[in-house]
């Protein structure tokens, strides 16, 4: 495959993310789940395995480029594939929220590589093209960061819910005007 057909082919990629991100905003913008409870951490866990699984596809490679570049690749490998098994066994907040940083901190580090190249190591500078397995881990890790932010925004709502005890009004803000007889 030419380098110029993969870069198409990446340039595919993205507007398939956006389309990904549009159809689950819709869905959560009119209060319908995209999926529900344990559902959608399955496919938060199975989203951020993807890019794992790419990534160590990628290592040799990139390990005969580079110790630097390889060992950030097993790293990035390892870190990615044990937080999609950690997420899938025991999803938590925390775990969601790593899952955001994580996938961000290597979209951006994808996005740097692809526009102005790395800073530093052996290929500093070089701009890389898109192909379709790193299109394919970075699409993965939008929709794990999508999907890991519903998750937590969906936590925030139920949590912050008013809830009434023994037939009381509980909070400031559902008690009586002022004035006002019971």
């Amino acid at each position: 495959m030419s380098a110029g057909t993969s870069t198409h082919i990446g340039h595919l990629l993205v507007p398939a993310a956006f389309l990904v991100l549009a159809l689950t905003g819709t869905a959560a913008a009119q209060h319908r789940p995209v999926l529900l409870g344990r559902g959608m951490a399955a496919a938060v866990a199975l989203t951020a395995a993807v890019p794992g699984v790419a990534h160590a596809v990628a290592t040799p490679e990139h390990l005969a480029e580079s110790r630097l570049l390889g060992a950030f690749f097993l790293f990035t490998s390892v870190g990615q594939l044990c937080g999609a098994l950690l997420l899938g066994l025991r999803p938590s907040r925390g775990l969601l929220a790593a899952a955001v940083g994580g996938n961000l901190a290597v979209l951006l580090l994808w996005v740097t590589t692809r526009t102005v190249g790395l800073p530093v190591g052996p290929t500093a500078g070089q701009v890389e093209g898109v192909g379709i397995l790193d299109g394919l881990a970075s699409t993965a890790e939008v929709v794990t960061v999508v999907l890991s932010v519903l998750l937590l925004s969906a936590g925030r709502r139920v949590g912050g819910s008013a809830k009434k005890t023994g037939g009381a009004a509980s909070g400031p803000d559902q008690s009586p005007p002022r004035g006002a007889t019971h």
